[in-house]
C-alpha cells in the first residue's frame, strides 16, 4: 500500500506499522507541515494519523486540540515561518520533536533551529530514507 500526501489532502488516517513508512510519498509536498500522531496496535507502534497543515496557524490549532508525536515543517511558510512555529512550540509543547526542512539553508536558520531544540535540520531535496530514519529516530527518543 502506498499513501501519499498532497496539498489537497487535509487528513490521512490509517493504521500501518512503521515498516510501512517507506511507502509514504513525502516528496509530493513542497510546502506544508506534516503532523504525526502515533498509537499502538498491541505492542506494534502504528501511525495513527498524518495530517497536513498548509500554514502555521492551522498547525498550531491541530497541536492544541490533539495529542501530537512529531512535526515535520518547512521553514518558508505563509504568514509565519517554520522557525517562528518552533519558537512557539518550544514554549507551548516542548515535548513534541520538530524536524525542520528547507530548500534555502542558511547559517542563521540552522543556528536558530538548534537553539530552539529542533530535532533535526534537513536540507531539501530530502532523501526518503533519510526522512524516514530521522522520523523513526525522533519518535524513538520520545518513548
Amino acid at each position: 500500500m502506498c499513501y501519499s500526501c498532497s496539498e489537497t489532502v487535509s487528513t490521512l488516517a490509517f493504521k500501518a506499522s512503521f515498516k510501512a513508512l517507506p511507502a509514504l510519498n513525502f516528496g509530493t509536498v513542497t510546502v506544508g507541515i506534516w503532523i504525526l500522531s502515533v498509537g499502538f496496535w498491541g505492542l506494534t507502534p502504528i501511525l495513527a494519523f498524518l495530517t497536513l497543515a498548509e500554514n502555521v496557524p492551522k498547525a498550531l490549532d491541530i497541536v492544541k486540540n490533539n495529542a501530537i508525536d512529531l512535526i515535520i515543517t518547512d521553514i518558508i511558510m505563509p504568514r509565519i515561518t517554520g522557525i517562528e512555529m518552533l519558537e512557539i512550540l518550544k514554549e507551548e509543547s516542548p515535548d513534541i520533536p520538530i524536524i525542520i526542512m528547507t530548500g534555502e539553508p542558511t547559517v542563521e536558520t540552522a543556528k536558530k533551529s538548534v537553539k530552539d531544540n529542533a530535532h533535526d535540520y534537513l536540507i531539501k531535496p530530502v532523501n526518503k530514507s533519510t526522512l524516514i530514519n530521522t522520523t523513526n529516530y525522533a519518535l524513538s527518543k520520545k518513548e
